[in-house]
């Protein structure tokens, strides 16, 4: 359940968009910022077919935190953590060289996301247009 709800965090989290897929979206010809755009499955839109919804900092990581707070649960530690979460919009070609990158590292937490973002290619937008 713990899990289920880090997941859902992405509702309330504003997502990146790597320059990539905002290249993707603009071309798919839609007027909306694709940083409004909330997850959906990926047949489900046409505009996004070629998009990947990714968590930057995975759910297990938040997961593992808030377990780490533990029973003493305190409500500014819990904020803190959640408060780390971020999700991005990439393109379906730069998932698998995210993939392959995350490959390569020890298992454990992320730790930082823009380094693995960064070693992948994946160049984020400097806002969120």
């Amino acid at each position: 359940m713990l899990g289920q709800a880090c997941r859902h965090v992405e509702y309330f989290v504003k997502p990146r968009t790597s320059i990539a897929a905002l290249d993707v979206w603009q071309r798919s010809g839609v007027r909306a910022p694709l940083c409004e755009q909330p997850y959906r499955k990926p047949g489900g839109w046409k505009e996004g077919a070629d998009l990947y919804f990714e968590h930057a900092v995975p759910v297990n990581d938040l997961k593992m935190e808030l377990i780490r707070v533990g029973a003493a649960v305190d409500a500014d530690e819990v904020r803190e953590v959640l408060s780390r979460a971020e999700v991005a919009w990439i393109t379906r070609d730069e998932e698998p060289r995210l993939r392959a990158v995350l490959k390569g590292q020890p298992k454990g937490p992320r730790g930082d996301w823009r380094a693995v973002y960064e070693k992948a290619g994946i160049e984020l937008a400097p806002d969120n247009p």
